[in-house]
């Protein structure tokens, strides 16, 4: 989970909902999220030529990365996937474990917020998080680990915050700036494969290990839930890049970030509804212009399942942008001008 690329799970979700969207003589369609979708209809072509614009119009703005630009990040990722499981089998032995038994451990790196959405910017930073089994502390992690980061030569700036409400370490690797989170598990091995949007391993973990699984946990349900992850992704990449420009985008709790314990900047349930149809441009335009008598929610609440924040009325912000207790935020109709 590295890259900003749907899994196999993901990509069989979406191709079975889009299948159940059928309207021409086949079974009913079926609803993606709570609510119904604004139009199952084909895009008309001169919808598809307003997407081609508004990518377009994008461009400028640096809110794309080269391929050899997305090369590097995962090349970073995979180092750091490295030094985890490196880490955990020298710790592990060093807790007078067989070398044979601490092989098997595991350990992972996983990322989530807008690099593993896929709507990152150019210089972004990446929100990851080290998964250990259950025989690796926290206290290890802040200590020897943070050790182990500092001496590799592409990681500068590298500094822990142990006592934040989401612990984390921050560093500079060769060049690109990684928020790391970390979460004990209560399991013997994390294997390779491991889906973390698993409700029963949240059992028996502390709160800090809870919030730090938020992020990953919340990002790909949305890439599970969105049927349509292009249009969602360009639809995200514009909305971002409006409110920064119009100097709003830190009072988004659209936006807020994980380092506060929240559902963070991937939590958009309003574009997730729209794009389960086809249209891309009037995605855009279409929320911008949304009032809904009730918030809105990619998916019905669950048990020990994060929250995911809501898009509020707009109809009673009055022209401006606030968010409620619950971190609802509440975005007014207006148009879009970069």
């Amino acid at each position: 989970m590295w890259n900003s690329e749907p899994t196999h799970r993901q990509q069989h979700h979406h191709q079975h909902q889009h299948n159940g969207n059928s309207t021409s003589g086949g079974p009913p369609a079926k609803q993606l999220g709570m609510t119904s979708a604004i139009s199952l209809a084909e895009p008309r072509a001169e919808d598809l030529q307003r997407t081609d614009e508004l990518r377009g119009s994008l461009e400028p703005y640096n809110v794309f990365e080269s391929q050899d630009e997305l090369n590097h990040r995962m090349e970073i990722l995979a180092k750091l996937n490295t030094l985890v499981k490196q880490w955990v089998k020298e710790i592990s032995v060093s807790k007078n474990m067989p070398e044979s038994a601490a092989e098997k451990l595991g350990g992972k790196i996983y990322t989530f917020g807008s690099y593993r959405l896929g709507v990152h910017h150019k210089g972004a930073d990446i929100d990851a998080l080290c998964v250990a089994p259950r025989n690796i502390e926290r206290t290890d992690y802040f200590q020897s680990f943070f050790e182990v980061l500092k001496k590799q030569p592409e990681v500068t700036e590298c500094r822990s915050v142990e006592e934040a409400f989401v612990p984390v370490i921050k560093m500079n690797f060769d060049g690109i700036e990684i928020d790391l989170l970390f979460a004990r598990l209560s399991l013997k091995e994390i294997p390779d494969d491991f889906d973390l949007r698993d409700d029963n391993l949240l059992r028996n973990l502390d709160h800090r290990s809870v919030r730090s699984l938020n992020g990953c946990r919340v990002t790909d349900e949305i890439l599970a839930l969105v049927p349509n992850i292009e249009n969602f992704r360009l639809a995200l990449r514009t909305i971002k890049l409006w409110a920064k420009t119009r100097h709003i985008l830190k009072f988004f709790g659209l936006f807020r970030r994980c380092d506060l314990g929240h559902a963070g900047g991937q939590d958009l349930p309003a574009v997730s509804e729209c794009c389960s149809c086809h249209i891309g441009a009037q995605v855009f335009l279409g929320i911008l212009a949304l009032e809904v008598a009730q918030p809105s929610a990619a998916q019905a609440p669950r048990q020990r399942q994060s929250e995911i924040s809501s898009l509020g009325s707009a109809s009673q912000c009055l022209g401006s942008v606030s968010s409620d207790a619950h971190h609802n935020a509440c975005v007014p109709p207006t148009e879009f001008h970069i």
